[in-house]
């Protein structure tokens, strides 16, 4: 039968070899201060767009603007803000190219687009070794997503614009037409005929007024008929280095050499006993 455990000699024996634990800690601290300190500063800069409903929309439809699937669809605008492309030509502005790296590993390393949970808001981090040169990536990156969602916007809106305008051009062929019949008919038609004829100029002009005014609205609102970006927060050039976190590796380093130290006294302890 195995001798029951002795707490007080368990105690005593961790007590009795505290230079092995202190000596174990130091070696960790040192080499986790050597690895933090050998590899090159890197910062992250976050710049954070605000997701807003269409312009003009209904105030009071806030609730359904907040549902989980309406947030859910959001995500679309974190492939929006990381497209290869605009990615592409961050890289050839700030001259990010490496001619051992294809430019996926970059994207990787660099650029991270997110939506916070349950938020409306986009945030994109840009972390290079020149803190200067990494807000200026993500601030390009941020203003040229909101290029890019008004482009992609206006394009379906210049659909609606140029079926708006063909039934404009519809309505004033028509008004015209109308107008011709009623001045042939002048001088030769009855009353009764005229009043007809008069009826269809008034409700061709009716007509064409209404779309003409159609076709105006859409053409103020162009761009505006979606969600829209807009800059919440354009950040600041960061001040200290995101990587490596010194006090983060040394806590880590000091709590990997205590526990891997009561392991080994633990194991120590048990043999002996």
């Amino acid at each position: 039968m195995p001798d029951p455990f002795d707490a007080y000699q368990y105690l005593t024996h961790l007590r009795a070899r505290w230079r092995f634990v202190a000596i174990l800690s130091a070696i960790a601290l040192l080499v986790a201060l050597a690895a933090s300190l050998l590899p090159a500063k890197k910062y992250t800069a976050i710049v954070t767009l605000v997701i807003e409903p269409p312009a003009g929309s209904d105030p009071r439809g806030s609730s359904t603007a907040v549902s989980p699937i309406y947030l859910e669809s959001l995500k679309t605008y974190e492939h929006l803000a990381s497209s290869d492309h605009l990615f592409a030509q961050a890289v050839e502005r700030f001259q990010l190219r490496q001619a051992d790296r294809p430019i996926e590993n970059i994207k990787r390393t660099v650029l991270q687009v997110a939506i916070p949970r349950n938020t409306k808001v986009l945030e994109i981090s840009a972390t290079l070794p020149d803190r200067q040169k990494a807000h200026a990536l993500a601030l390009f990156i941020a203003q040229e997503t909101i290029q890019l969602n008004r482009k992609t916007n206006r394009a379906g809106d210049d659909e609606l614009i140029a079926a708006a305008r063909r039934r404009v051009e519809q309505a004033v062929a028509r008004t015209k037409a109308a107008e011709a019949a009623r001045a042939r008919a002048a001088t030769g038609a009855s009353r009764f005929e005229l009043h007809s004829l008069d009826s269809e100029v008034q409700s061709a002009w009716v007509a064409q007024d209404e779309e003409e005014r159609r076709l105006r609205e859409l053409e103020a609102t162009a761009g505006y008929r979606g969600e829209r970006l807009t800059l919440l927060d354009p950040g600041v050039v960061p001040e200290r280095p995101s990587s490596p976190n010194l006090p983060l590796n040394l806590l880590a380093a000091l709590a990997l050499a205590l526990t891997v130290s009561w392991l080994y006294l633990t194991l120590e302890f048990g043999l002996r006993s």
